[in-house]
Protein backbone atom coordinates (compact mmCIF):
# COMPACT_ATOMS: atom_id res chain seq x y z
CA UNK A 1 0.00 0.00 0.00
CA UNK A 2 1.16 3.36 -1.05
CA UNK A 3 1.06 6.32 1.68
CA UNK A 4 -1.90 7.85 -0.34
CA UNK A 5 -4.09 4.47 -0.56
CA UNK A 6 -3.55 4.49 3.20
CA UNK A 7 -5.36 7.48 3.86
CA UNK A 8 -8.03 7.24 1.21
CA UNK A 9 -8.43 3.26 1.49
CA UNK A 10 -8.80 2.41 5.36
CA UNK A 11 -8.74 -0.99 6.44
CA UNK A 12 -8.51 -0.85 9.91
CA UNK A 13 -11.98 -1.05 12.02
CA UNK A 14 -10.75 2.25 14.09
CA UNK A 15 -9.05 4.06 10.73
CA UNK A 16 -12.64 3.30 9.10
CA UNK A 17 -14.72 4.56 12.35
CA UNK A 18 -12.20 8.11 12.10
CA UNK A 19 -13.25 8.88 8.23
CA UNK A 20 -16.24 8.00 8.71
CA UNK A 21 -16.92 10.81 11.40
CA UNK A 22 -15.12 13.14 10.25
CA UNK A 23 -16.77 12.70 6.39
CA UNK A 24 -20.41 13.32 8.84
CA UNK A 25 -18.74 16.28 10.58
CA UNK A 26 -16.29 17.98 8.18
CA UNK A 27 -17.31 16.84 4.62
CA UNK A 28 -21.24 17.10 5.92
CA UNK A 29 -22.15 13.78 4.39
CA UNK A 30 -25.85 12.44 5.79
CA UNK A 31 -25.71 9.72 8.30
CA UNK A 32 -27.31 7.35 5.37
CA UNK A 33 -24.24 8.40 2.96
CA UNK A 34 -21.12 7.98 5.34
CA UNK A 35 -22.06 4.77 7.16
CA UNK A 36 -22.56 3.47 3.33
CA UNK A 37 -19.71 5.01 2.14
CA UNK A 38 -16.99 2.96 5.00
CA UNK A 39 -19.46 -0.56 4.71
CA UNK A 40 -21.53 0.20 8.04
CA UNK A 41 -24.93 0.01 8.83
CA UNK A 42 -26.83 2.96 9.32
CA UNK A 43 -27.91 2.27 12.97
CA UNK A 44 -23.66 1.25 14.03
CA UNK A 45 -22.77 5.02 12.33
CA UNK A 46 -25.39 6.52 14.87
CA UNK A 47 -24.23 4.43 17.84
CA UNK A 48 -20.83 5.08 17.04
CA UNK A 49 -21.91 9.23 16.45
CA UNK A 50 -23.28 9.04 19.90
CA UNK A 51 -20.42 7.46 21.64
CA UNK A 52 -18.40 9.56 19.83
CA UNK A 53 -19.66 12.85 21.28
CA UNK A 54 -20.14 10.98 24.89
CA UNK A 55 -16.15 10.98 24.61
CA UNK A 56 -15.78 14.03 23.70
CA UNK A 57 -17.87 15.86 25.99
CA UNK A 58 -15.93 13.93 28.72
CA UNK A 59 -12.63 15.50 27.03
CA UNK A 60 -11.46 12.00 26.48
CA UNK A 61 -10.24 11.57 23.11
CA UNK A 62 -10.98 8.34 21.40
CA UNK A 63 -9.27 7.82 18.84
CA UNK A 64 -5.38 9.20 19.08
CA UNK A 65 -4.19 8.48 22.67
CA UNK A 66 -1.62 11.03 24.34
CA UNK A 67 1.13 10.01 26.18
CA UNK A 68 2.14 12.09 29.01
CA UNK A 69 5.84 12.15 29.62
CA UNK A 70 7.54 11.44 32.93
CA UNK A 71 8.06 8.28 35.53
CA UNK A 72 3.90 6.96 36.25
CA UNK A 73 2.50 6.48 39.90
CA UNK A 74 2.75 3.04 39.82
CA UNK A 75 6.67 3.45 39.39
CA UNK A 76 6.61 6.09 42.75
CA UNK A 77 4.42 3.12 44.49
CA UNK A 78 7.00 0.40 43.57
CA UNK A 79 9.93 2.68 44.75
CA UNK A 80 8.18 3.04 47.74
CA UNK A 81 7.34 -0.55 48.40
CA UNK A 82 10.77 -1.39 47.83
CA UNK A 83 12.15 1.50 50.57
CA UNK A 84 9.53 -0.14 52.96
CA UNK A 85 10.82 -3.63 52.50
CA UNK A 86 14.39 -2.67 52.65
CA UNK A 87 14.09 -1.00 55.61
CA UNK A 88 11.80 -3.67 57.43
CA UNK A 89 15.07 -6.16 56.56
CA UNK A 90 17.42 -4.11 57.54
CA UNK A 91 19.24 -3.73 54.64
CA UNK A 92 19.70 -0.24 54.43
CA UNK A 93 18.73 1.00 58.07
CA UNK A 94 22.17 0.79 59.53
CA UNK A 95 22.94 3.37 56.83
CA UNK A 96 20.09 5.39 57.37
CA UNK A 97 20.98 5.94 61.11
CA UNK A 98 24.89 6.69 60.55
Amino acid sequence: MDTENFFLLPDTTAQKQYEALRAFYVEKLSADEAAKKFNFSTSYFKKLRYNFVKSIKQDHNPFFNINKPGPKKRLQINTLLMISFLLENKIIQSKILK
